[in-house]
């Protein structure tokens, strides 16, 4: 009920004040685990992912944000992970894989804080890639496009591992989160790059 009421909230605001659009839902398996990897540029993003899907997004979020007793609060009720920043944390992981288990779906910003100093997609970090090699989650990129007041969520083709790595490869771990995340990265780079000319052709200058 938590989780409707604020994405609902959300929609409210988004409508009002944004000028807001998506593509690609048809890329989102119907069912199943997935994991939403996403660029991030503002403290709305979660709100943009959201509104698109008819499922819960359980998001992985900075663990500053829960020292506010009510923020934190709030933000468990609405299955938000808290993340223990630049360390590897083990409750976050197995509570994140717990999810995937689940045939849920997590969103993760794969920059792991927001980028507003860049046009672009920031160095990838391996949480991701980690937790799709685990749980043989697919990984479907999701950029966000902000120009002034218009705001575009672009959904792109899943990721799956098992067409990154051969039967007879063997690679380390790392190795193997270095091709997710290099495959990713030019996804999104993608995406991001296809949606301000699409914007073009729709809008062309006078």
């Amino acid at each position: 009920m938590w989780y409707q009421l604020v994405v609902g909230a959300g929609l409210i605001y988004i409508t009002l004040f944004k000028r807001y659009s998506f593509s690609g839902i048809e890329n989102l398996p119907p069912q199943g685990p997935i994991i939403l990897a996403a660029n991030h540029k503002s403290n709305l993003d979660p709100f943009y992912i959201a509104i698109a899907l008819k499922r819960k997004v359980h998001f992985l979020a900075k663990d500053e944000l829960f020292r506010n007793p009510m923020l934190g609060w709030f933000m468990g009720k609405l299955g938000t992970v808290q993340v223990k920043r630049g360390e590897s944390d083990r409750e976050a992981i197995a509570k994140a894989l717990s999810i995937l288990r689940q045939q849920e779906v997590l969103g993760i910003f794969v920059e792991g804080t927001r980028r507003k100093d860049i046009t672009g997609v920031g160095n990838l970090k391996s949480g991701a890639a980690m937790l799709s090699h685990h749980s043989k989650t697919p990984i479907v990129p999701v950029g966000i496009i902000r120009r002034g007041r218009r705001v575009h969520v672009v959904f792109g083709k899943p990721i799956l591992i098992e067409n990154l790595v051969g039967q007879d490869e063997v690679l380390s771990r790392k190795a193997v989160y270095a091709r997710i995340n290099e495959t990713l990265l030019s996804s999104l780079n993608a995406l991001l790059a296809e949606t301000p000319a699409r914007w073009a052709r729709l809008h062309p200058a006078p």
